[in-house]
């Protein structure tokens, strides 16, 4: 057992403390600190996970728990919620004994590793943080994730370690020295890019920190067609729309941000990992690949990962209210069951309510406001209740049909058509109206059919006599047997009109270089007005196609403008960097006016939710004190 030991401060790989244990012994031979540590001399240490984690634990005494170590000084936290409960365990198991390369293709980063990096990262402004407050640097665990490639406490880009682990021994400990950190901070081009991969990096480190134990492959996969279907992004069958998710997706992102992380979506390939991610599939998908999902679904991870064994209904928990008016439990929540099938136009969810008094309605979905609750779409049946009400009323003979039919909230043909199946003929004198109209109504379509016999011979006369005219030409000529037909009997007349011509299109060749720069042109002089309109707007490229009329343009002929393509990316916002040039306003404005501001009260003028104002508080704090 030994006698000393670093304790690894907050967030530091369980390497670097065994870096500086080696530093402090003063041993020579990384040989003998890998024998005092894990008991082996021919183990490889590693940087990411680590391994014969249960021998370090008893070398250690019990003063550290391997669970502990596990979750708080290795990389394994981030991989976690991603993979299946089994492999989990396993990978656990696998880490207190042996790890090695099998760990790492159990975790899916052999075979499907992206954004790898090879050398150390670290923050040199975390670095000097650490200096002050412990004296020395060490390797931060948030800095070391791959994806990550922004210092989610300091905004800053990572720098490599000028000791690369590629050039030193293979069981050398590389520890972070004072005098080895350079200070190179990387130039912001593209903003909108930058933004995007600080997001992420503060949902990564988000992610180390949270509770995320309840969460799993197969439950993740629950929750998210949960938030994708209040999107309307699932069938009612539980398939996940792909087109549209993907063209919600790649509109979300920036092109460049896709690129750096290795996440390019190629709709065509029927296991990219968008498709893959949100099938029932046991291939396992990168967790920054799920990061830019969770930001993309706009979701806080704990609430995902505490909503993910929640059933999604979307007509809401039950019970749910009868809305029979006639029933004396009427609004009272007695209906423990719905039955939800596709609407056969829009696909949407349909919900049918069947009560035990015998009162059955169905409405679309899903419900968007608690008043959805008590809306009917259509009453399928009305129930004995209702049945019993309705003779009772009519048996009073006191009110008019219109005012029964207000009464029993429904239509005066219905209870028309009820007084004859409940043998009361309260109505007799309306029924026999009724009986009359259809009659005339079926003389009526004995009428119609000789009027379309008519027509057709007009029409077969006017092509026989005119064989060389078009289907327009001989439109104009029989206008009004044409209109008779089009209404009443448009097959026929398509069968026997004349074959459609088309004029030939006149294709013209264009120069897109010209174009490419009168558009640039034309979308920096409407941006700026966009930017000078008094009510803020947010910048996007739909917005911008829409306002210069170019939509279609700039939706599938973007690769054809370059210049256009790449203004676009830069001066598109985000709802982050739309919320703070918002807010930014309103502070100008309020100097300007020469008065006090507090936070809460840019908050309430800005129109922001807590959640998204704490993630822009600090620059904004920082913008006031300017």
């Amino acid at each position: 057992m030994l006698t000393f030991f670093t304790d690894p401060y907050p967030n530091e790989l369980l390497y670097s403390a065994c870096a500086r244990y080696h530093y402090y012994v003063g041993n020579i031979d990384y040989k003998d600190t890998l024998e005092e540590l894990f008991g082996k001399r021919s183990i490889v240490p590693d940087l990411y996970f680590g391994s014969l984690l249960d021998t370090l634990v008893n070398h250690l005494g019990n003063s550290y728990s391997t669970d502990i170590l596990i979750r708080a000084n290795t990389l394994f936290p981030f991989y976690e919620p991603f993979l299946p409960e089994a492999r989990r365990r396993e990978i656990v198991e696998e880490m207190k004994k042996e790890g090695g390369s099998k760990l790492y293709a159990q975790l899916g980063i052999s075979a499907g590793g992206i954004c790898r990096k090879h050398d150390i990262c670290y923050c040199y402004a975390c670095a000097k943080e650490d200096i002050e407050k412990y004296g020395e640097p060490y390797i931060h665990r948030e800095h070391q994730l791959q994806g990550v490639v922004v210092c989610p406490h300091h905004g800053v880009y990572l720098q490599a370690y000028t000791i690369s682990r590629r050039n030193a021994s293979r069981i050398a400990f590389i520890r972070l020295e004072q005098d080895k950190l350079v200070v190179e901070y990387k130039r912001i081009e593209n903003k909108k890019v930058y933004e995007e991969l600080y997001m992420l990096s503060k949902l990564a480190y988000r992610l180390l920190q949270c509770n995320r134990t309840t969460a799993n492959q197969q439950s993740l996969l629950h929750a998210y067609k949960k938030v994708l279907a209040q999107k309307g992004l699932v069938a009612i069958n539980g398939r996940v729309r792909q087109q549209e998710l993907y063209k919600e997706f790649v509109d979300f992102y920036s092109k460049q941000t896709l690129e750096i992380l290795e996440s390019n979506v190629v709709l065509e390939d029927e296991y990219n990992w968008l498709k893959v991610m949100t099938r029932n599939s046991k291939r396992i998908v990168h967790p920054i690949r799920h990061l830019l999902f969770i930001n993309f679904l706009g979701e806080d991870l704990e609430n995902l990962f505490q909503e993910a064994y929640k059933e999604y209904n979307p007509f809401g928990k039950g019970p749910w209210p009868c809305l029979n008016r006639s029933a004396k439990h009427y609004g009272e929540e007695v209906i423990e069951s719905v039955t939800i099938t596709p609407d056969y136009k829009t696909r949407m969810p349909v919900g049918t309510f069947k009560c035990s008094c015998g009162f059955i309605y169905s409405r679309k979905g899903p419900d968007k406001t608690l008043g959805d609750r008590s809306r009917i779409g259509r009453i399928k049946a009305f129930g004995d209740e209702w049945d019993n009400k309705l003779k009772e009323v009519l048996q009073q003979h006191k009110w008019g049909l219109r005012a029964i039919a207000r009464e029993m909230s429904c239509d005066p043909k219905t209870i028309l058509k009820k007084d004859i199946e409940l043998g009361l003929y309260a109505f007799m004198a309306m029924n026999e109206e009724c009986n009359q109209l259809e009659e005339n109504g079926k003389s009526k379509v004995n009428q119609q059919g000789k009027c379309i016999e008519d027509c057709r011979l007009v029409v077969l006369q006017a092509i026989e006599a005119n064989k060389s005219l078009t289907r327009t030409q001989l439109r104009q000529l029989i206008k009004k047997e044409y209109i008779y037909l089009y209404r009443k009997d448009k097959e026929w007349l398509f069968e026997h009109l004349p074959m459609h011509t088309r004029k030939p299109i006149e294709r013209t060749n264009v120069n897109w270089r010209e174009r490419d720069a009168i558009l640039l042109a034309l979308i920096k002089r409407k941006c700026e007005e966009l930017l000078r309109r008094e009510k803020p707007v947010r910048i996007t490229q739909s917005l911008i196609g829409k306002e210069l009329g170019i939509t279609s343009l700039l939706e599938s002929k973007l690769y054809q403008l370059p210049k256009v393509g790449q203004y676009v990316e830069e001066v598109a916002e985000t709802v982050q960097t739309f919320q703070l040039r918002r807010c930014k306003q309103i502070i100008d404005r309020k100097r300007v006016e020469n008065e006090t501001l507090e936070l809460w009260q840019l908050q309430r003028l800005g129109g922001i939710r807590t959640a998204a104002f704490n993630n822009i508080k600090v620059e904004l704090e920082k913008y006031m004190n300017t």
